[in-house]
């Protein structure tokens, strides 16, 4: 690759990131859509057994009625489950069944596997890398956006 000047660099750089939701969009965890699966790790992740949708809307920065949608399909297939409590029949928890369960502990082990081949293919000094440049790529966005907020 031969960079003459920054905007060729801004444009390899562009064309680069654009590539990552192509290529994470194609992965299939079992058969899940990909926005299925985001719901079942978090409701896993919460350290909570249940979540209401709008807990879950929040975090994965989703509108509730694409989550309630996305909770619909799970249900569908037997992953999660509605609960009413009776103190508050108002309020919809989603709780993960032991097929979701099954199904996020696959994709968890495709996952998994993908990184390992990852890091395999790149190497430890490579990874070690890669880490920390994401990182800094985090940082940099985080503090420009929360800079642009408060203007």
């Amino acid at each position: 690759m031969e960079i003459e000047n920054n905007q060729d660099l801004v444009q390899e750089l562009l064309s680069t990131i654009r590539q990552f939701p192509k290529m994470f969009s194609k992965q299939n965890h079992s058969g899940q859509k990909r926005s299925e699966i985001m719901v079942l790790f978090c409701i896993k992740k919460s350290g909570e057994s249940e979540m209401k949708v709008s807990e879950i809307s929040k975090r994965l920065h989703v509108k509730a009625p694409t989550v309630t949608q996305l909770i619909n399909e799970l249900e569908s297939k037997g992953q999660v489950e509605r609960i009413t409590r009776s103190s508050d029949r108002r309020s919809v928890w989603i709780k993960l069944t032991k097929e979701g369960e099954t199904v996020l502990q696959k994709a968890e082990e495709e996952i998994e596997n993908t990184y390992s081949g990852l890091i395999d293919y790149l190497g430890e000094e490579e990874t070690v890398q890669l880490i920390s440049t994401l990182k800094k790529m985090h940082v940099y966005f985080s503090e420009k956006i929360e800079k642009e907020n408060k203007e």
